[in-house]
């Protein structure tokens, strides 16, 4: 139904192409591809670059995840907001270093706007930072805490 519609409107808009994906739902793929033909057919939109993140996410499909938000940050160099997208798919992939790592980015990025000057969306995004990193870095020394002492066998 959406499919046949998108393809007859001359001028189809974001939300078209959102809809079809959404009622193509839970079938992922097919609900990235809608989202992809969206992109083919009107240009890289942030709607549908944001919505397919988001399936790809929900999905556990990190890797994806992982490429669009890398695509984003060449297009956008130095944008605080893109790195968030980056280290949410490393932490959705457990990969807690390159997510450590990209939280880390946010915070030396922000070391440039006076937290007198921030908006609110600056200050929140660096709590949440701050806040990924305390949680990442309490894993590692959690894991650390319970690693066998060197030399040791591990338990069979």
């Amino acid at each position: 139904l959406w499919q046949g519609f998108v393809a007859q409107v001359a001028q189809p808009s974001p939300d078209d192409f959102i809809g079809w994906s959404a009622s193509l739902e839970p079938d992922t793929p097919a609900a990235l591809a809608a989202l992809q033909i969206g992109l083919d057919r009107l240009g890289p939109l942030a709607s549908l670059e944001r919505r397919a993140y988001g399936l790809e996410m929900e999905a556990g499909l990190h890797g994806e995840a992982t490429e669009r938000a890398q695509r984003w940050l060449r297009e956008g160099e130095g944008n605080v907001f893109l790195l968030r997208y980056l280290a949410q798919a490393h932490t959705g992939a457990g990969r807690e270093a390159a997510a450590q790592d990209a939280w880390q980015r946010i915070l030396d990025g922000l070391k440039g706007f006076p937290p007198a000057r921030r908006p609110p969306a600056l200050t929140a995004l660096e709590a949440e930072a701050r806040r990924a990193v305390a949680v990442i870095e309490s894993g590692v020394q959690e894991a650390s805490d319970h690693a066998a002492p060197r030399g040791a066998e591990p338990p069979l």
